[in-house]
Parts: structure tokens; C-alpha cells; sequence
């Protein structure tokens, strides 16, 4: 992961460095065509992409985001997209609101053909209510701005949130979702050609414009899209008298906040049955080595550990040299939520779907225990990653005093070695925990070495 973030942020600096010094360098870009499925109206607002023209000397193509206002002199650069990463206006770690630009920008897009038949013919949304699912969420359709052309329907549907969220790429906050497909009527296809990420004043804060859109069939777990093809291929008349959008009041989100785990993981945890820890722990500080196949450095992690009121599982923070974190952990294993912030990156996880299978009650020496889980690894550097199911398959080796690790434990301590069963040309490294049975936790004790980097940590101190 380290040297896949070390070269793309190499290649975002050599994109930077090759930009041409032009202090005219937004009116060329407002005067390039508006990329077509990029186009969005919102009231007077029209939201639309443009490619910068091709630098001879840069291998990378840049696109910008704009938001621009039909009768006013209003016109905001949202962000760009390179290389997989958006940057933001003055911040290109994370999310930046947009960045109004001066009017004569408004006038240079004023000469933008693709823009004023953009203005003259994109209709005004009427967002009317589908659906809401248990968690407040309204799934929406646009009913003026929906063509059937020979059974191909091109529509906007949108999702609607009870709350504000944070977008787990760039933490950008978002209220609304809003998606431009293309459906097959007679195939039930579907193509994404768009994806915007709107405020709670209806201002995109990020988005996607696919330029290779990808037709998929629709999959029996894909409820909304089923419901929504059923709906404008069959029912297209319907739509005017379903309930029209009203604003509602949504609570802020902390712009560190990590996402909401999945009610159903937490089911799934529950359904093990585990005693509940005799004893609490509140602070770990490891310490040992770290390796790859060229050097070798010390390495240290403090966790402060405390119980997460909403879910009931462990309240994580950790610090090391490079990395400080927070997550929501299933007893020092599983990281449920979390964000980590590196030197280079900023990281968010999350586990949509967790199964267990074996006896993590009784754990005895030489049972099979293991786990499937599906979620994401989310970037600010690389995009979204890791969406495939990972099983691991676990051994339980032996079992000790816990005071042997460090004399402050009470209770035994289950050596346990984990590998991930994804498929790989070489064998992927165990790991090793150790579960410290009266504080119900485990911590990561080792990596064999591989072709990634070995770990062998210590506990240096607990509380």
C-alpha cells in the first residue's frame, strides 16, 4: 500500500510541476466543451465538468469541476480530478469548500456555447419520494428531467439522508446522493454515467463522471435500482403523483467523524455469545520492530482504549511515529469503523458484513476458528479499495499466564495465528495475536516475513 501511494504521489508532483504558468489558465479551461453526463442543474446552477487540453509534456489529463449560476454572475471551481484523487481548491489532502472565482469568469463561460444550451434546455428538478427504507433514507426520481428513447430510459434518481455523512474517500459532507443512469427496459441494464454528492444547500461537494461508463446487469441485491427500473420503464405516469421532495432539518456531522457500522455486523457479534471481560483495559503500549526485506526499524504504537457508547464495542485510539488513528474495534481484532491519518494519506475503513464461524466462546488449543468480512479501504491518495470479501482462516496455538507477555496481566493469554485466504502466487504471512482472556482483547503480537513488512511487537506497558 506504502509504495503504491509513494509512486501515485510522485506522479501527482511531476502533473503539478508540468502545469503550464498560465495566469489565463481558467478561461481556457471555461472554454473547453462541458463534459455531457456531467451536466446537473440545480435551480439556476448548472454543475458540469471540463477536460484541461492536453500538456505535450504531462502524461496525465486533468478534469475540473465547476458549479456556475444561469442569470448571475456566480461561478465556484468545486475540485479536479487527477490521477484517481480529487483535490480540492487550496487543500488537495482532503475536502475544501469550493472557491468562487472572480465574474469575469462568468463572462468567459458566457461564451461557452455547451453552456447556455445548458442553461436554456436542462430543466429544473422536481425530485419526487420513492421509497424510504428503516434507517429515514428517501430513494428519490427526478420526474422533468427523465427520456425514454426506444426503451433506453435516461434518468437522475437520487438517495436522501436523515443526516449528514461523510463522504470515506476525502471526508467531503454530503446529505444527498445523487445518480445519472441509463436503463435497458428490456434487458434491465443499467449504466452509472454520474455520481454527485450534495450538501444540505444542495452544493455538490464531490462526485464521479465515469468517461468509460460500464453497462452491468442489475443484481437481485440492488432493490432500489430494480424498483427504479419498474418504475420509469413501466410506471412512467405515476411519477407525478408520487409526494414531492421537502427539505427536513439534518444533524451535522464532525468532519472527523468515521462512518456508522452496520447494524447487522453488530448483530453478528452478538450471536457469539461472549462473556463479558472480567477485567478492563484502558491502555497497551506496544513496542518491538518492523522489517522489509532491505532494513529493519524500531516501532512503537500506544492504544488508549475505552468503550463506545452506541455500540458497545471498544473505543480505539492509537498513535505511533507515523500513523494516529481512531476506530470502533470488535475486541482489538476487527476494526469496524476507523480513520487513520499517515504522513501521506488520510484512511478510512469500514466493515459492511462480518460472519464468524468455529467457537470464539471456548477457544480451545487447536480449534479452527475464522471469519469473513466485506467492507472497504477508502483513501484520500488511491480511491476506494478492498470491496472484495476477505476470509481468514485462524488456529488457536497454546495457551499461557498472561503475566508472561508483561507482569502487570492477569489471567491466561491464547496464542493465535491468522492468514488471509485470498489468493496470491506466494504464500501470504501469518499473524499473530494474542487474546488476553480476563480483559477479552487481542493485540497484534507479529507478521512473519514476506514480501510486505514483518512485525514483532511487545507489551511494553498496560493499565
Amino acid at each position: 500500500m506504502q509504495r503504491i501511494i509513494l509512486c501515485i504521489s510522485t506522479l501527482l508532483l511531476a502533473a503539478c510541476v508540468t502545469q503550464p504558468k498560465n495566469t489565463d489558465r481558467q478561461a481556457v479551461l471555461l472554454a473547453q466543451p462541458l463534459t455531457p453526463n456531467s451536466l446537473m442543474r440545480e435551480g439556476d446552477v448548472i454543475n458540469f465538468q471540463v477536460i484541461e487540453p492536453r500538456d505535450p509534456q504531462s502524461v496525465v489529463v486533468q478534469r475540473f469541476q465547476y458549479s456556475a449560476a444561469c442569470s448571475t454572475a456566480q461561478i465556484n471551481e468545486v475540485y479536479s480530478f487527477l490521477l484517481m484523487r480529487h483535490i480540492y481548491p487550496g487543500n488537495p489532502g482532503h475536502y475544501a469548500p469550493a472557491r468562487a472565482l472572480p465574474e469575469r469568469y462568468h463572462a468567459t463561460l458566457l461564451n461557452n456555447r455547451d453552456f447556455l444550451q445548458a442553461c436554456k434546455n436542462l430543466p429544473v428538478a422536481d425530485w419526487r419520494k420513492v421509497a424510504e427504507d428503516d434507517t429515514g433514507r428517501w430513494l428519490l426520481v427526478d420526474k422533468n428531467n427523465l427520456q425514454n428513447k426506444a426503451g433506453q430510459v435516461d434518468v437522475w434518481m437520487a438517495y436522501d439522508e436523515p443526516k449528514t455523512r461523510l463522504n470515506l474517500v476525502n471526508s467531503a459532507p454530503f446529505t444527498q446522493t445523487r445518480e445519472h443512469y441509463t436503463f435497458d427496459c428490456a434487458t434491465r441494464n443499467s449504466t452509472l454515467l454520474a455520481r454527485y454528492f450534495l450538501n444540505a444547500d444542495n452544493q455538490v461537494t464531490d462526485g464521479k463522471v465515469d468517461m468509460f461508463p460500464e453497462t452491468k446487469a442489475i443484481t437481485a441485491s440492488e432493490a432500489d435500482k430494480s424498483k427504479m427500473v419498474e418504475l420509469v420503464c413501466n410506471a412512467p405516469t405515476s411519477i407525478a403523483s408520487l409526494p414531492a421532495l421537502t427539505r427536513r432539518s439534518k444533524a451535522t456531522v464532525d468532519a472527523n467523524a468515521i462512518p456508522d457500522i452496520n447494524p447487522n455486523v453488530l448483530k453478528s457479534i452478538e450471536q457469539l455469545h461472549l462473556p463479558k471481560p472480567l477485567k478492563t483495559l484502558t491502555y497497551l503500549d506496544l513496542a518491538g520492530t518492523a522489517s522489509n526485506s532491505k532494513k529493519s526499524w524500531p516501532e512503537r504504537t500506544e492504544y488508549f482504549i475505552s468503550t463506545d457508547p452506541v455500540s458497545q464495542q471498544l473505543s480505539i485510539d492509537h498513535k505511533s511515529e507515523n500513523l494516529v488513528g481512531h476506530q470502533i474495534s470488535w475486541r482489538g481484532l476487527l476494526t469496524l469503523s476507523g480513520r487513520e491519518q499517515a504522513k501521506l494519506s488520510r484512511n478510512t475503513f469500514v466493515i459492511d458484513n462480518l460472519s464468524f464461524r468455529g467457537d470464539w466462546q471456548q477457544m480451545r488449543v487447536g480449534s479452527q476458528l475464522g471469519y469473513t468480512r466485506q467492507g472497504s479501504i477508502n483513501s484520500n491518495l488511491i480511491g476506494s479499495l478492498g470491496e472484495e470479501p476477505v476470509t481468514v482462516d485462524c488456529t488457536v496455538d497454546s495457551e499461557s499466564p498472561a503475566k508472561l507477555l508483561n507482569p502487570a496481566l492477569s489471567g491466561n493469554a491464547k496464542a493465535i495465528s491468522c492468514r488471509d485466504q485470498r489468493k496470491s502466487l506466494k504464500p501470504v504471512p501469518m499473524d499473530h495475536y494474542y487474546y488476553l482472556v480476563d480483559y477479552g482483547f487481542f493485540y497484534h503480537a507479529s507478521t512473519d516475513k514476506g514480501d510486505g513488512i514483518a512485525v514483532d511487537m511487545h507489551v511494553q506497558s498496560v493499565k
